[in-house]
């Protein structure tokens, strides 16, 4: 037993303000993981089947998720093993796969700690341990002190990572029902150069509208940049139905996949000018944006957190690329306190005059069929980035994937497309514009889960070292 001062409140004890030790006790824990792994051994408890390689191996779901990084969102998301209490793992470097023998170890190091190998087994053990991001057993066994482990990794090395692709089937994102990928090869080479390529190589570029917000919320559509004005105090009544006239007429139009991103430019460019004009002539005050912004709802996708956050933490580039009102885009941002450095926005901000009244736009109009011609106006910005010359690209209209065509020295482009709206219609032309198309996805679950790989290399399948 070892006994602590200063016990944390939240731990029981004295209710008094007399003192109070903790008492710890590591035979306990030793004991109640080896407890553990005996009910596991006789299928006591156990709530989930694993199957690798054919074989099937019944095991505690909160042990697993607890263990390891891969099971824990799979396991707790809304994915289908999180119902079927079932996991299958395919593609093994090796048919049938593992020997069941491996697997058992692997898991036995997941409950206890404690596993044995050998010169014939480090490989698979290596392999099975990283494809279920058993963080812990891996450097164990590549750092390993044992003369026998260090030359079985020498004299047969087996490449993880760098140089070999990341699958898709490591990735638990991309098993989400919502998601469809017309060439699942393709995507493994991308990601793969993606994740070789690192941290240092990347760059966000993402529409915001439909993409970085919420499409929909209990069946009800979210509102978008130009929605939070036209349904705010900052314009008349009579402004708002000549602006929902003009969102009836032009949106049919927008999304009409009978009609030729060429036939659509010009009259994109009519629905625009016409709208901007109709807000000029209501003087609104910049002043009253930000409660405008506060009062109106919106809501960026559910992992919005880890998403800009994990890009901010790492330095990469984010250049997000809206046919949205800037100014309301950069308050909505601001105020869910993610508007960080490495962000750029080019969108169609207001022009105001020297009393913060509406006066006009700036620049060029950006509509959802011209984001090509932005992206190559703001050529100089993206020479910047010339070192970044792998994009991971999220849009939700089929003039997104052309955002970025200024990109400099372009080497890899990961192009993931979100489709909420008309799905039956448009599925096979997402497909053929975007490597990953999430369906009626409010989530930015996927973009994190590729980024997870990419920006952290200690989920990958890391390179043995030979020295």
């Amino acid at each position: 037993m070892a006994a602590a001062p200063d016990p944390d409140p939240g731990q029981g004890g004295d209710d008094g303000d007399g003192e109070a030790d903790v008492f710890e006790s590591r035979t306990h824990c030793l004991e109640l993981s080896r407890r553990q792994n005996e009910q596991r051994k006789r299928g006591l408890f156990c709530d989930l089947t694993l199957s690798v390689g054919g074989r099937e191996f019944r095991a505690h779901r909160s042990v697993l998720a607890a263990a390891t990084e891969y099971f824990e969102p799979l396991l707790g998301g809304n994915f289908e093993e999180s119902r079927s209490e079932r996991v299958e793992m395919r593609k093994w470097s090796t048919e049938p796969g593992p020997d069941p023998d491996t697997v058992e170890a692997v898991l036995q190091f997941m409950y206890t700690g404690s596993i044995r190998v050998c010169t014939g087994t480090v490989h698979e053990v290596l392999e099975l341990a990283d494809r279920m991001w058993a963080s812990l057993v891996r450097p164990s066994f590549v750092y390993w002190p044992s003369l026998i482990i260090q030359r079985a990794i020498k004299s047969q090395p087996y490449c993880y990572g760098s140089g070999v692709r990341c699958r898709p089937d490591q990735i638990p994102e991309l098993q989400k029902s919502t998601v469809h990928i017309q060439e699942p090869e393709r995507v493994e080479r991308i990601i793969s150069a993606l994740c070789d390529g690192g941290v240092s190589k990347l760059q966000v570029i993402t529409d915001f509208d439909m993409t970085l917000t919420r499409f929909a919320k209990n069946s009800k559509k979210r509102i978008t940049c130009y929605s939070i004005i036209q349904d705010s105090t900052l314009i008349s009544d009579e402004c708002k139905i000549k602006m929902n006239e003009l969102l009836n007429f032009y949106y049919p139009i927008e999304i009409d996949h009978s009609r030729s991103i060429e036939e659509k430019f010009p009259l994109m460019i009519e629905w625009w000018t016409k709208v901007h004009e109709l807000l000029v002539e209501q003087k609104i005050e910049k002043s009253k944006l930000a409660k405008t912004v506060k009062e109106s709802g919106a809501e960026l996708r559910d992992g919005f957190g880890i998403f800009f956050g994990e890009l901010h933490k790492h330095g990469v580039p984010v250049l997000i690329f809206s046919a949205g009102v800037g100014d309301v885009l950069e308050e909505i941002i601001r105020q869910f306190d993610v508007y960080h450095q490495n962000i750029t926005v080019v969108s169609n901000f207001m022009d105001f005059d020297e009393n913060g009244i509406l006066k006009g736009f700036k620049g060029e109009i950006i509509h959802v069929y011209n984001k090509r011609e932005g992206a190559l106006r703001n050529t100089k910005h993206l020479q910047q980035l010339r070192s970044h010359s792998n994009v991971i690209l999220l849009g939700d209209s089929l003039g997104d994937p052309n955002m970025a065509d200024g990109v400099q020295n372009q080497e890899n482009i990961l192009k993931i497309g979100f489709l909420n709206d008309k799905v039956d219609q448009l599925l096979n032309k997402y497909l053929a514009l975007y490597d990953i198309v999430l369906v009626n996805d409010e989530t930015l679950d996927v973009a994190n889960g590729i980024l997870k790989h990419v920006l952290n290399p200690n989920h990958l399948l890391n390179c043995c070292q030979d020295s």
